[in-house]
């Protein structure tokens, strides 16, 4: 579809690094105009003066925090007068066993990974559904589909955008918004340097390490434009999860198995992407 993007606007979220960073790039080479969103102006300020000032707008924000997003939308929309493309792309990790990872680790993994996403539709949505058109990209990730060693905290909110994005596609299709939930494997991004080193060289991150930031911010563009319902990185996992509806603890087995075992994450802390 040539010329797809060309006068659309985007919001991205999470975009001062990986994923997020990525798919502005993208947006902005395809022909769109991009508000980027998270904490760190100084990065979201480097990006934009990289970008194309003319074609991008900085709206530093706390995905985290309601007011600080209505903020950012009202200087998009006063700059771009609209918002035709939404990707979340925001997320932490913590990585851990149950018991050493601590309620406010926990919570705050969902209060970014899950509820900073349903904080970003609620304020984007009304400009949406009152155009009667547009695109969310929800960034899940495989762990939302299998469960790892170590990843109660991370799965729990993945599995979460997974169920809340189905949920809510069905409720605007009549307004002619379509969603996209984006599942990928192990990605090269600051997010996975969080990763101890074990995890680094597992056999199955040595299966799926090929999917760059920019390889998979290639295509969630191009499931964009095909208003793709679920985006599954690399594709070669759908078989895995099909094997999964009806022998899951074969594929329990066989991840432990492929991610070298059940990890001692005792401390381990990882730093933020929002």
């Amino acid at each position: 579809m040539p010329g797809y993007f060309d006068g659309k606007v985007a919001l991205v979220t999470g975009a001062s690094s990986g994923i997020g960073k990525q798919v502005a790039s993208h947006l902005v080479r395809a022909g769109a105009r991009v508000a980027i969103l998270a904490r760190n102006r100084n990065a979201l300020e480097d990006l934009a003066h990289q970008m194309g000032e003319g074609q991008t707008v900085v709206c530093p924000a706390d995905v985290t925090d309601p007011e600080t997003i209505k903020s950012a939308v009202s200087v998009a929309l006063s700059r771009f007068g609209k918002i035709d493309i939404l990707v979340n792309a925001a997320g932490i990790l913590r990585a851990g066993g149950f018991l050493q990872l601590s309620e406010l680790e926990f919570r705050r993994v969902m209060e970014v990974d899950y509820f900073g996403t349903v904080n970003c539709l609620r304020v984007v949505l009304p400009h949406m559904v009152r155009a009667r058109a547009g695109h969310v990209v929800n960034i899940s990730s495989l762990a939302g589909k299998i469960v790892f060693p170590g990843s109660s905290a991370y799965s729990a909110s993945k599995f979460a955008i997974i169920g809340m994005s189905n949920a809510l596609r069905q409720e605007l299709k009549p307004y002619g918004i379509g969603l996209t939930v984006v599942c990928p494997g192990y990605v090269d991004t600051p997010l996975l340097d969080q990763h101890l080193q074990s995890v680094r060289s597992s056999k199955f991150f040595q299966m799926t390490r090929s999917y760059s930031a920019d390889k998979v911010a290639i295509a969630i563009l191009n499931a964009i434009k095909r208003n793709k319902r679920e985006l599954i990185l690399p594709g070669s996992l759908r078989l895995v999860l099909a094997v999964q509806c009806v022998a899951p603890t074969l594929v329990e087995t066989l991840s432990n198995w492929f991610n070298g075992g059940v990890p001692e994450l005792v401390s381990h802390k990882g730093r933020d992407s929002s």
